[in-house]
């Protein structure tokens, strides 16, 4: 498999999204793509036609004070 010239370093199956989630790896980025499997928040997603992302994330050293400073403008964090 050869997108955005990556590597597939993880195929599982998220139970809590019902979905199938794929990360792809090129230098030290990542990216994860969901498939659903059935119903649940992604199926949801894609039967919805939303645009857009239907979730982002960060690897961070301090996940804590990013989530308090994130709070702190007015963005739920969960």
């Amino acid at each position: 498999n050869s997108i955005f010239d990556s590597i597939v370093v993880d195929d599982t199956i998220d139970t809590d999204a019902n979905a199938r989630r794929v990360t792809l790896q090129w230098g030290h980025d990542q990216l994860e793509l969901f498939e659903p499997k059935g119903p649940g928040p992604v199926a949801d997603f894609v039967e919805g036609r939303k645009i857009g992302l239907f979730a982002g994330g960060f690897a961070l050293d301090n996940p804590a004070a990013v989530a308090a400073r994130i709070e702190q403008v007015g963005i739920k964090v969960t």
